[in-house]
């Protein structure tokens, strides 16, 4: 399956995961592809995702804010190239977004 995600990772070193808005956590779980994963909805009803992650430090449930380290980089069969790495996709409205085109826009208009 293509993604419009994209990959962020640090010269193959662990690093911080931030939650990019606040939000409330509406899913974790271990993928056979992502590996761990976290679903962060929005008041705005954006909904980010962050997979390959390594260390996930927010349960299912929780209410985040923006800023907050929510999980350190990892590895997954989706990305095992990459080493630690993180993979973030955007959706809005049951379609997914390519995140490097919301650079610099706010929310509300994406």
């Amino acid at each position: 399956m293509k993604s419009v995600g994209v990959d962020y990772t640090y010269s193959n070193k662990k690093f911080d995961v931030i939650a990019s808005l606040d939000g409330k956590v509406i899913d974790k779980q271990v993928d056979s592809i992502y590996g761990n994963v976290l679903v962060i909805k929005h008041d705005s009803g954006i909904e980010l995702v962050y997979s390959s992650l390594g260390d996930v430090l927010v349960n299912k449930g929780d209410s985040i804010t923006q800023g907050t380290k929510i999980a350190t980089s990892g590895e997954s069969a989706y990305t095992s190239t990459l080493g630690s790495c993180l993979h973030f996709e955007i959706i809005k409205d049951s379609k997914y977004l390519n995140p490097e085109k919301s650079y610099g826009l706010e929310v509300l208009k994406l």
